[in-house]
């Protein structure tokens, strides 16, 4: 039986991140956000993709960024929008067979771009299934 799966999940009250089995196929799939309780502190912790990189701790700034955007349903999974094909220029010069095209967006870096990005995109957000043990249950 193959190991299990070791997904990222991140605490956004005591930042921290860390790796728990999850029952995943493939690690960087958009899916719905799992909160499990850190082990750390007891607070949220959210399942992240494994493109996240966590901000130095200190860094209020950009763990601010990474709070707002991960409870906007966004946990760092590759996100693509797509690129209409006029932008190619001329039918000739497209590479043959293309009938569509698409970019990876990137992910913002200030809060006010965050804000922004979840204008724009909130449509792409994902939900969240809530996985912690109540206590006493």
């Amino acid at each position: 039986m193959p190991p299990p799966h070791l997904t990222k999940f991140t605490c956004l009250d005591c930042r921290s991140t860390f790796k728990r089995p999850t029952d995943a196929a493939k690690r960087n799939v958009a899916r719905a956000i799992e909160i499990r309780t850190c082990p750390n502190c007891t607070g949220a912790a959210y399942l992240m993709s494994s493109d996240f990189r966590a901000p130095p701790k200190a860094d209020d700034r950009a763990w601010a960024v990474v709070a707002f955007l991960v409870r906007s349903g966004f946990a760092y999974f590759r996100i693509y929008e797509d690129v209409p094909l006029a932008a190619f220029g001329h039918p000739m010069r497209r590479p043959k067979g293309l009938l569509s095209a698409q970019r990876r967006l990137a992910y913002p870096e200030t809060l006010r771009e965050a804000e922004q990005f979840v204008r724009d995109y909130g449509h792409l957000a994902l939900p969240f299934v809530d996985t912690r043990v109540a206590p006493g249950g």
